[in-house]
């Protein structure tokens, strides 16, 4: 298993025979140019079970969902 990280943040994740039991697996990960906002995950429908308006008062104070209850 190898996990690499090259150039502009793209990441490289191999993992091989036998701690692969299906063969080689190869995982690229190349960042967004663009982050996505909270109004971007909203419009997706991301936010149906807990409102945009619980998840950005928990990012602003820098917590989790189990600051919800």
């Amino acid at each position: 298993m190898v996990d690499s990280r090259l150039h502009h943040g793209i990441r490289a994740h191999a993992v091989l025979p036998p701690i692969s039991l299906s063969g080689t697996l190869l995982s690229i990960r190349v960042p967004r140019l663009r982050p996505l906002s909270l109004d971007d995950l909203a419009s997706a429908g991301l936010f149906d079970a807990v409102p945009l308006s619980t998840i950005s008062a928990l990012v602003e104070r820098r917590a989790t969902c189990s600051s919800i209850a």
